[in-house]
């Protein structure tokens, strides 16, 4: 299921789709991004003359050092 997974994402490119696309944009990237790199968002984003919002300090998926752990399935608040 994982290879099965990675390969059908790994086939999927958001820069390339954003670059072809002619609908205003804006990047929203975290700089310690270690999944996407962040030199990648702001290539597409110059590509497209788009605005980059960085979240300094986030990863993929925009957490960081001080957020907190994501709740369990269903739950509304962290779990301390």
């Amino acid at each position: 299921m994982d290879r099965v997974l990675y390969g059908e994402l790994s086939q999927y490119d958001p820069g390339t789709r954003l670059e072809r696309s002619s609908v205003p944009a804006l990047v929203v990237h975290g700089d310690e991004d270690d999944i996407v790199p962040y030199e990648d968002a702001r290539r597409v984003a110059a590509s497209r003359r788009a605005e980059v919002h960085t979240i300094e300090g986030a990863g993929h998926g925009f957490r960081t050092r001080d957020t907190p752990p994501c709740p369990p399935d269903g739950a509304r608040e962290p779990v301390d």
